[in-house]
């Protein structure tokens, strides 16, 4: 008996080593984020991103003239982790996604919701949400206490963004009350939009409520939220074209090796930003 159990500790041991050792072969050879980078951009040793930089949190050119915001920051990181350098170029927003899905730019980003339309044209390396809030002029609060009180009037959105849809929820709200019909108001940068609000031409706008948070929360503003995470969270984080799927891939890669070393949720907290992030980056978040 005393055989049998020292011949069974062995077999035991040797399994468990040879596991250990596979492990430990495996790990050697897994591939790392720059090992996916393809080489077309190894050779360069940058990337061009584009981005909207009047966006903040996510991407914006602060008051000393400096590139900063969360999708910054992590693209940077991100590049680091490629081992490249990361050339981050300011677009307008309407070129932005066609620029990218047709190899104008390597790459975008900048806070741009990950939508199923738009993945027609690009792929994206999500790793953190976003949500709308709907927000007005302060002086007007007693005038408008609730969306309802919005209808016979206009609120703007951002052409080609999620924002639209919530202006159609709002739309909806109106006539599903019977109240008097409220029209949406299209703009094709959020400074036009901010102005549409602020001279009264519209009565409330649709924004980000991450970036309406981290507005207000840098002083007093001469508008207000008036209700905050109106429909779904939405996946975002950087993409490019859907003809550069391995480029997808080292993103995501890069991102994982960001979020597992606490860089990721670091650069968010910097921005009030940290609750948005996903458990896990991912390739195409928003599905069917």
């Amino acid at each position: 008996m005393k055989t049998v159990s020292c011949l069974t500790k062995f077999m035991r041991t040797t399994v468990l080593s040879a596991a250990i050792i596979a492990g430990t072969a495996v790990s050697a050879f897994a591939e790392s984020a720059k090992d996916l980078l393809p080489e077309p951009y190894k050779s360069k040793g940058e990337i061009t991103v584009a981005m909207v930089l009047d966006y903040p949190p996510y991407s914006w050119i602060d008051e000393a003239g400096k590139t900063t915001g969360l999708e910054v920051d992590v693209f940077n990181a991100v590049a680091e982790k490629l081992g490249i350098k990361a050339n981050i170029v300011n677009a307008k927003w309407e070129g932005l996604i066609t620029g990218v899905g047709g190899g104008r730019f390597d790459a975008g980003a900048g806070g741009t919701s990950d939508l199923l339309e738009r993945q027609k044209l690009v792929t994206f390396a999500d790793y953190a949400t976003s949500s709308n809030a709907i927000i007005i002029q302060a002086a007007n609060k007693d005038k408008y206490p609730d969306i309802d009180a919005l209808c016979g009037g206009s609120i703007g959105v951002l052409k080609g963004t999620d924002t639209v849809k919530v202006g159609e929820f709002a739309v909806k709200n109106c006539a599903d009350k019977g109240k008097p019909a409220l029209t949406i108001s299209y703009y094709s940068s959020v400074p036009d939009a901010d102005l549409a609000l602020k001279s009264g031409r519209d009565a409330a706008e649709v924004v980000s409520t991450e970036q309406a948070a981290f507005i207000l929360s840098k002083g007093h503003q001469d508008w207000m939220i008036l209700q905050a995470g109106v429909g779904d969270k939405v996946p975002m984080g950087p993409y490019t074209s859907v003809d550069k799927p391995e480029l997808a891939k080292a993103f995501v890669a890069a991102l994982t090796e960001l979020k597992a070393d606490g860089t990721l949720e670091t650069i968010a907290r910097k921005y009030g930003l940290e609750a948005s992030l996903m458990d896990k980056p991912e390739i195409n978040a928003t599905k069917n």
